[in-house]
């Protein structure tokens, strides 16, 4: 599976963009998870602490925000949380898949390569 992620400064403008391969889950919110978990830990390994994620998945936006607990996601779920702390300004908000378009599209490069990942 993999993950695709882009980066905007405050006025919309590229900073970074990628995408990268991860180990395969069992469900499609697990995948979300992971890949948002890859997403947030990166951005911290980047220096970057003012960051307001977007991402397709309700019920991960859900979990996430409104400190749900899921079974499913299991240890998942306390490691976002514990990344997400280190990012003192932070926020995930839902936004429609069009929207979400050009990240999936980057996600989908890990079927086309034989690099783990790659940086914009």
């Amino acid at each position: 599976m993999g993950v695709g992620w882009i980066l905007r400064d405050g006025h919309g403008l590229h900073m970074e963009s990628g995408w990268a391969r991860l180990p395969q889950v069992q469900s499609p919110l697990e995948a979300e998870a992971a890949g948002f978990l890859y997403v947030v830990m990166h951005m911290w390994s980047q220096g970057w602490r003012r960051i307001w994620f977007e991402g397709d998945n309700i019920e991960l936006t859900n979990i996430v925000n409104k400190q749900e607990e899921n079974i499913m996601l299991g240890n998942m779920v306390f490691d976002i949380r514990h990344w997400i702390q280190k990012l003192p300004l932070c926020s995930l908000e839902h936004v429609k898949r069009e929207r979400n378009q050009a990240a999936d599209r980057l996600a989908k490069y890990v079927y086309e390569s034989n690099v783990s990942c790659m940086y914009y």
